[in-house]
């Protein structure tokens, strides 16, 4: 990894970085600063979202990440619940076909 130094940043800017880190419950200032700086990479990397201001992009791009996520664990459960109403149809249509045909037999 590259180390980056960031020199005369205000003090009250720093000020406002220690509270988001306390408030956010990050374990440092660097892991919230790394988080900005990869939140706002990854939001360039959008067109609809740099239209939109920073802060929103941010918003917006971590909501979608998050909202990909979800939507693909939710696909995942899907298919297996799908798998699994095939088979109980499956078994349920070799019940019913051995019940009908036993009983025309026994007719």
């Amino acid at each position: 990894m590259t180390k980056l130094t960031i020199r005369d940043v205000p003090d009250e800017v720093v000020e406002k970085l220690d509270a988001i880190v306390q408030a956010d419950g990050y374990s440092s200032r660097n892991d919230l600063i790394k988080n900005i700086l990869a939140t706002y990479v990854l939001s360039k990397e959008s067109m609809l979202l740099n239209a939109l201001p920073p802060i929103v992009r941010a918003l917006c791009s971590n909501e979608l990440k998050i909202l990909t996520e979800q939507a693909e664990l939710t696909m995942e459960a899907l298919l297996e619940i799908t798998k699994r109403l095939e088979d109980i149809t499956l078994k349920q249509e070799i019940v019913y076909n051995d019940e009908y045909f036993s009983s025309k037999e026994n007719s």
